[in-house]
């Protein structure tokens, strides 16, 4: 490990970290769940991808 990495790792409150794992790990402890619909589009950036977003959102065309 480098000096800086070993630094910041020594510089890491252990009791915060084991407060934040706790309250991962309590995260979902009522049971709250939603079930939203998702579309997932394709990696990338094209012109396809933007029309499937657009048409998503209901935009109008002249926006395109």
């Amino acid at each position: 490990m480098t000096e800086s990495k070993t630094l910041a790792k020594d510089s890491i409150d252990k009791g915060t970290v084991e407060g934040v794992s706790a309250l991962e790990a309590d995260k979902y402890k009522y049971g709250f769940e939603s079930d939203i619909e998702q579309d997932f589009a394709p990696k990338g950036l094209n012109e396809d991808i933007v029309r499937f977003i657009s048409a998503k959102k209901d935009e109008p065309d002249w926006l395109l």
